[in-house]
């Protein structure tokens, strides 16, 4: 493929070339892409260009955009793989005083019928 100039230092775009990229993720079957596959991405985005050479730059902004970042080792070569991030763990749910795993007799007998534990 065609070298790509990388755009002009502090240009605009970054906000724009990472948000389309995480939806070019979004669409994929497999929801993920390997840096090897970034030109996939330029030629279905001919109006973007990347901020610099090479595929690191991703890396370093992918978690403000909500993407995920790991090694994956292909045969012998080793290749940045891009999914969407998963959605933060929430807290778990409350659980009743009467369900809860320390609800002994008389901590029940002493709590009233609606009680719950791990409210806030």
């Amino acid at each position: 493929p065609p070298r790509r100039e990388p755009m002009a230092r502090g240009a605009p775009g970054l906000e724009a070339t990472m948000t389309a990229l995480r939806e070019f993720i979004a669409t994929r079957p497999d929801k993920c892409m390997r840096s090897n596959q970034i030109d996939r991405f330029f030629d279905a985005h001919p109006h973007l260009k990347p901020p610099e050479r090479g595929s690191k730059w991703i890396a370093r902004h992918a978690a403000a955009f909500g993407i995920d970042v790991t090694a994956e080792k292909v045969k012998n070569q080793t290749y940045a793989r891009y999914e969407l991030a998963r959605a933060p763990h929430s807290p778990p749910p409350a659980t009743s005083a009467w369900s809860a795993p320390d609800a002994t007799p008389a901590r029940r007998a002493a709590l009233p019928d609606d009680a719950v534990v791990g409210a806030a």
